[in-house]
């Protein structure tokens, strides 16, 4: 099995028990209070972090900055409170999921525009089940 795919299973799985826990806490309070101490617990871990290990930050470009800052807003501003709302109103965290996860369908597709990339037939037949079974999740 080729590397990305093991990990890729792994980080699936804690994301399915991490989702279940969002589950949880999103119907429990508010997404202004789990962003706060969700930053804090990250904050602390990444002090702890770069405290106990031998490793520095290295420099970043300029350009470099601004995407990771763009990607940042469209985390907190978009995504996390769309995840958030989707997962507070569902009666099923996997069925929420299952539209959130057409990220990779987005994916393929911008990777098909951006980089040239041509997905074979098989990819396209993969795509095609991935949203006739969010599709039929969601009904």
């Amino acid at each position: 099995m080729k590397s990305w795919i093991y990990f890729s299973m792994i980080a699936a799985i804690f994301i399915a028990i991490s989702d279940y826990i969002s589950f949880y806490l999103f119907k429990r309070i508010d997404y202004i209070d789990y962003i706060i101490h969700a930053n804090i617990v990250a904050f602390m871990g990444t002090l702890l972090f770069l405290i106990f290990s031998n490793d520095r930050l290295s420099k970043i470009t300029e350009k470099d900055s601004i995407l990771i800052i763009s990607r940042v807003l469209i985390i907190y501003l978009i995504v996390g409170p769309a995840i958030y709302f989707a997962m507070k109103h569902s009666y099923n965290p996997g069925y929420a999921k299952s539209i959130i996860n057409l990220n990779s369908v987005f994916l393929v597709i911008a990777t098909m525009i951006f980089l040239q990339k041509k997905p074979g037939i098989l990819k396209f037949l993969g795509m095609a089940f991935i949203i006739l079974g969010s599709f039929i999740l969601t009904n």
